[in-house]
């Protein structure tokens, strides 16, 4: 297929790239196991999160990158949002909101924030004073109340952490989308002549994500198994986002 990129060149083509996991069930995994755990399904379900982990960190780690999302801003000191004194979120959407708008011609509709920085959101005074609360509360503010409080149409939670330690090491877990916020112009479904941040792009008509199965003999009375997914992160026009 072609797409069109964002500074008006046309790229004739792209690599639907193959990515795949494998493990081994050995013998003694199908007779250490009991219900509810089933050796196979286990491994399969093992090996499909890994890759999911994967795909979504390729995709964040785009995202999160100034040189890639050229239109941006850093918070720093009291601008942070657990500042809840004198930070402001509510502005910072409001101007990106306008600087894609202007960049693209179509305001954002979607707002990604880790789990951490939603928390701090549902309690910030200024977004409870704009949804007609006073500085509090009983209970914190919802994913639709967010959206609502900063002009969009879906705020998305990403609650994935992730290990960085080598095998063997203690755990050192890290949030995947760190303390970044996305702003982006995201719809629902795919159409023609329409603004959009980018796809995630498969060959019609396949599966994207496959399940082999083969005996193996080394160890003896194994089973092989490779989860196989295809796909395509494509990034149409990075002027539709905005890295906070």
């Amino acid at each position: 297929p072609s797409r069109k990129t964002c500074d008006g060149h046309r790229q004739n083509t792209y690599m639907i790239e193959s990515h795949g996991l494998e493990d081994v069930v050995t013998e003694e995994d199908y007779r250490n196991v009991e219900q509810p755990f089933d050796a196979e399904k286990d491994s399969v379900m093992t090996l499909t999160t890994v890759l999911w982990l994967g795909k979504e960190k390729g995709l964040a780690d785009s995202l999160r990158s100034t040189s890639v999302i050229t239109q941006n801003v850093t918070l720093s000191g009291t601008s942070q949002w657990n500042d809840y004194t004198n930070s402001d979120p509510i502005g910072v959407a409001v101007t990106a909101k306008n600087t894609i708008r202007n960049a693209c011609g179509k305001a954002p509709d979607t707002m990604i924030a880790d789990w951490a920085v939603a928390e701090t959101l549902r309690y910030h005074p200024k977004i409870l004073r704009n949804l007609g609360y006073a500085d509090n509360r009983a209970g914190s503010l919802t994913n639709d109340e967010l959206a609502k409080a900063l002009g969009m149409r879906r705020f998305l939670v990403a609650d994935v952490v992730y290990n960085s330690a080598k095998e063997g090491q203690a755990d050192s877990l890290s949030a995947l989308w760190g303390k970044d916020v996305i702003f982006a112009v995201a719809p629902d479904a795919p159409s023609k002549l329409q603004k959009t941040l980018g796809y995630r792009v498969q060959i019609a008509g396949v599966g994207a994500r496959k399940v082999y199965k083969q005996p193996t003999f080394n160890p003896p009375n194994g089973m092989e198994i490779l989860v196989k997914d295809e796909y395509d992160m494509v990034l149409v026009e990075t002027a539709c986002a905005y890295l906070v």
